[in-house]
């Protein structure tokens, strides 16, 4: 759970209450860790990327206090930031974001915010600046065209944040701390990504450091934000929460034209989304009896609205919260405004003692016999997209269930198979030593929308090959008593004549063989891999 330290005194004031306010903290899943002074410390869940500020903790204990409730409409004027991608980012750092914000008092309660909330976020849903990258500048110093491209990195000299020399951007990752901590993040690229305007100053190098010409200081008044990433869903969700967290001091957010070559997207983007929530499923999950109108108030609380239609709800979501991804985080909203406390806890009305089902033993036994066989057990993300589970192993896409609003667009779908999230694995791990022998026994979709059971394993190294992966079939399957019979199989991500189908009581029931030298360079893979896949749950019958 990320810490956020701020002033109790600034707290207050965005509150405009007295201390006996800061009760409510607690009960709206704040943990107070520490106070010393007129400093604060509190623990925020890592999905509520909206806390990780003063202003945004403000911002949804308003609501708990009837200082301000509802659906809060963050208003975008028109600005003139234009930001042009060029397509040399395409494979390094694909995606930016940008807004600006004017109107700004600085002073060192909000420069403290700031820097807190960019941190915490590059560490948490940044994933350290690999998936998100933040800069925050004083608009003042800079023209309003901007150009984001990919540059090789001699050619571009500037002086970073934090120094006073000017320096290559090859110079900035072995002499500056911030170059030394994340040069990993540009292993293997020929050109690095760059932010410059019109006149050629350098606003930023993500996602390593920005330009010393644009720091901010106790004078800024305006603020330009770019956030460059692979994820562009993400990018436009953080940005909504920074430029709400400034409106919150009283900013005015204007828009910027982000011109990419095939389109063009005015950022940023704060009029939120809607979501369709049953008030039957609500009071069957929380077990709180409610009326509709009641349930309208209680996320009213949390800084939602919400319209009634018979038993259902339109609920409003504000566009940084970026934590709504289903009907039961709605839920989960009305029972904290509703107050764990006020729930009456009731003893169970029956006493059941429970045992392995038939598919958990069998799973227990498959676990023992691979691991027997020097196998380490894996467990990967069920949420995948067509490109990993499908193109990469040398397929055409087939229909899936797909995800309807995904948070992001590596995480589009539900997988079907296990083989890809194995593959990837490998490829994650293709400089530790070999043997790499792993397996994974996990639910997945299949193209019905049924879930089933699979067992998958792969096994990487110079003598990779069909007759030690058909050897390893039938140890596993003889281990638990059963015998397969083997039948000819063409599969498109094993090399042809090199891979069979497992059949029992005259089903296949699943395959092994070599992996396609196609596939191994899709993952980037330089050893042969032989691997098999098969569905459990047809094991019982």
């Amino acid at each position: 759970m990320p810490t956020i330290n701020f002033s109790k005194k600034d707290l207050l004031n965005l509150l405009d209450t007295d201390e006996n306010s800061l009760d409510i903290l607690p009960l709206i899943g704040i943990q107070l860790e520490a106070v010393d002074g007129d400093e604060m410390s509190v623990e925020v869940e890592a999905n509520r990327a909206d806390m990780f500020s003063v202003e945004g903790i403000a911002r949804y204990a308003k609501g708990f206090l009837g200082v301000e409730k509802g659906f809060e409409k963050y208003e975008v004027a028109e600005g003139d930031f234009t930001v042009a991608v060029d397509r040399s980012v395409e494979k390094v750092r694909p995606y930016i974001g940008a807004a600006h914000v004017s109107g700004i008092k600085m002073d060192d309660y909000l420069i403290k915010s700031l820097m807190e909330l960019q941190e915490k976020l590059h560490i948490t849903v940044g994933r350290r600046r690999k998936k998100l990258a933040i800069g925050v500048h004083d608009s003042s110093k800079i023209g309003r065209d901007i150009t984001y491209k990919a540059v090789e990195p001699d050619t571009v000299r500037f002086v970073p944040l934090g120094k006073d020399e000017e320096m290559s951007m090859r110079e900035i990752l072995e002499k500056h701390e911030k170059g030394r901590a994340y040069a990993h993040l540009l292993d293997g690229m020929k050109e690095w990504p760059l932010l410059v305007d019109e006149k050629g100053n350098v606003l930023s190098f993500p996602p390593v450091i920005n330009g010393q010409l644009t720091a901010l200081n106790e004078n800024t008044t305006d603020i330009f934000i770019d956030m460059t990433g692979s994820d562009l869903n993400l990018i436009k969700k953080s940005l909504s929460i920074f430029c709400a967290a400034l409106s919150d001091r009283g900013g005015k957010i204007e828009s910027s034209l982000v011109k990419y070559p095939d389109r063009e997207i005015k950022m940023p983007e704060m009029g939120g989304e809607s979501m369709d929530v049953s008030l039957p499923y609500i009071s069957a999950l929380t077990g709180i009896e409610m009326s509709p109108e009641d349930a309208v108030k209680l996320l009213e609380k949390t800084g939602f609205s919400a319209e009634i239609a018979g038993e259902n709800m339109r609920v409003r979501i504000p566009s940084y919260r970026i934590d709504m991804l289903h009907p039961a985080d709605i839920a989960e909203e009305i029972a904290i405004s509703y107050g764990y406390q006020n729930m009456v806890p009731e003893l169970p009305k029956s006493v059941t003692f429970g045992r392995r089902s038939g598919n958990y033993a069998l799973k227990k036994s498959l676990e023992e016999s691979l691991i027997g066989l020097g196998f380490n057990e894996i467990m990967t993300l069920s949420l995948t997209n067509p490109h990993e589970e499908f193109e990469k192993m040398n397929m055409e896409r087939e229909n899936g269930v797909a995800i309807k609003n995904p948070v992001t667009e590596f995480h589009t779908s539900v997988r079907s198979w296990l083989l890809p999230s194995l593959m990837g694995i490998l490829s994650k791990n293709r400089h530790r030593d070999l043997p790499q022998k792993i397996f994974e026994i996990s639910m997945v979709v299949d193209r019905k929308g049924k879930n089933r059971m699979k067992l998958a394993g792969a096994v990487m190294e110079g003598n990779a090959s069909f007759t030690m992966m058909k050897a390893i079939a039938e140890r596993i399957l003889s281990d638990i008593g059963l015998k397969m019979n083997i039948g000819e199989k063409v599969h498109p991500s094993f090399i042809p004549g090199r891979c069979a189908s497992l059949i029992f009581n005259g089903e296949e029931i699943g395959f092994f063989g070599e992996i396609s030298p196609e596939v191994l360079v899709n993952f980037e893979l330089g050893h042969p891999v032989s691997a098999f896949e098969m569905l459990i749950d047809r094991l019982q019958h």
